[in-house]
């Protein structure tokens, strides 16, 4: 894989195999979810037509690098587990919200789905993760030098 996570300071990447590659699934389920939620309500209240798209396509990105610097595993500023599952459920609920507002009932109610079951996979899998990385501590103690 990749050099070890004492030497760069970032998680190494991990192979994910049963329940972890299922949640890891889920997740980026209800990630593209989110995303077309944003990239629809952008559409939206930009008016639509190409005026629409063009601000459909700059949020998109922005919302892409934010959650590339701050929500993605490999993040080097990802942050940290409590806050992190605090940001998928509130978005989940208000863009599900705004989409119900918006006339988009059904579709709304699956956003919020979506977000408060991206929330819980993150913390399952953040949960998950600490315990791990406290196992690995005890087993494997700290360079002496």
């Amino acid at each position: 894989m990749t050099e070890d996570r004492r030497s760069s300071g970032r998680p190494a990447p991990v192979m994910l195999s049963g329940s972890a590659l299922a949640l890891g699934l889920v997740a980026l389920v209800a990630e593209i979810v989110l995303f077309a939620a944003i990239g629809q309500l952008a559409h939206h209240h930009a008016g639509g037509g190409v005026t629409g798209i063009v601000v459909a396509v700059v949020v998109l990105a922005l919302a892409a690098v934010l959650w590339g610097v701050f929500m993605a595993p490999t993040s080097s500023r990802r942050i940290s587990l409590r806050p992190r599952v605090g940001v998928c459920g509130v978005l989940g609920l208000v863009l599900g919200g705004l989409l119900v507002a918006a006339g988009w009932t059904v579709w709304g109610v699956v956003v919020g789905v979506c977000g408060l079951g991206l929330a819980a996979v993150q913390w399952v899998m953040g949960r998950a993760q600490e315990r791990a990385e406290a196992a690995r501590t005890d087993c494997f103690p700290g360079d002496p030098s």
